[in-house]
């Protein structure tokens, strides 16, 4: 469990404080699937990145299973971010110069664990993923869609409690955009992964159990259900 606790962002220029957002408070469990939206500019990617341990609060603290860390802060967040957290990008930060598996097997490489251990584990992941007939491919010849089915697949390799995904629809057309949100669904549901996912997109939020979004400085969170909020515009 991610628990955040009264968390702000703000910064000063010329003088006057700028605030991205404050008071924001939740939690992301296993399970969640949670879509978080909001106007460009508004701190979402920040937000995400401050749960990760990768961007500090101006304000408020996030606590990781049940543990606010305080000594050694940087080393405990670190750790659990690389055994818990996967990340897709929306411009999916692959490595075109070597293969699909390759590229699924990288965290695996960064965290100097056992490749050979997780080798299988790659390709029964890109089996799932849809991408088993590509495993020693060069990531070039693939599409959009297929690269964000890689990335996906990276981010799962090692096990993840969570997938924090900045947008990762936002490269694709509208029909690989939501073939890759059912995925995640389905990643969530079978798998049991918590996942927040950023997006501007009316027709991939129906897919998430949890609506977030921030506007002017505040943050809002609601059960599915209400898609009223968001109809008549592309961004809250």
């Amino acid at each position: 469990m991610i628990e955040v606790v009264n968390l702000g962002k703000y910064f000063y220029t010329n003088g006057k404080k700028k605030v991205l957002f404050e008071g924001v408070s939740f939690v992301l469990r296993e399970g969640d699937f949670i879509s978080l939206t909001g106007e460009s500019g508004c701190g979402k990617t920040t937000l995400v990145k401050i749960m990760a341990g990768i961007e500090t609060p101006s304000e408020g603290y996030v606590i990781y299973d049940g543990v606010r860390p305080s000594f050694f802060k940087d080393y405990f967040v670190s750790k659990f971010r690389n055994k818990n957290i996967g990340f897709v990008f929306q411009t999916f930060e692959l490595i075109e110069s070597i293969s699909v598996i390759d590229n699924v097997l990288m965290p695996v490489y960064l965290a100097g664990a056992s490749i050979s251990r997780y080798r299988e584990r790659a390709r029964e992941i890109l089996r799932y993923v849809g991408m088993d007939e590509y495993i020693n491919s060069d990531v070039k010849i693939l599409s959009g869609g297929q690269k964000q089915r890689v990335a996906l697949a990276r981010a799962l390799v090692m096990n993840p409690k969570y997938i924090f995904a900045d947008e990762p629809t936002a490269n694709l057309d509208e029909k690989n955009a939501v073939e890759i949100v059912k995925l995640l669904e389905r990643i969530n549901r079978e798998m049991n992964v918590g996942i927040i996912f950023i997006t501007h997109r009316l027709d991939v939020m129906e897919f998430a159990n949890k609506l977030a979004y921030i506007k002017d400085g505040k943050f809002f969170i609601e059960d599915n259900g209400k898609m009223s909020l968001f109809k008549g515009t592309n961004e809250v």
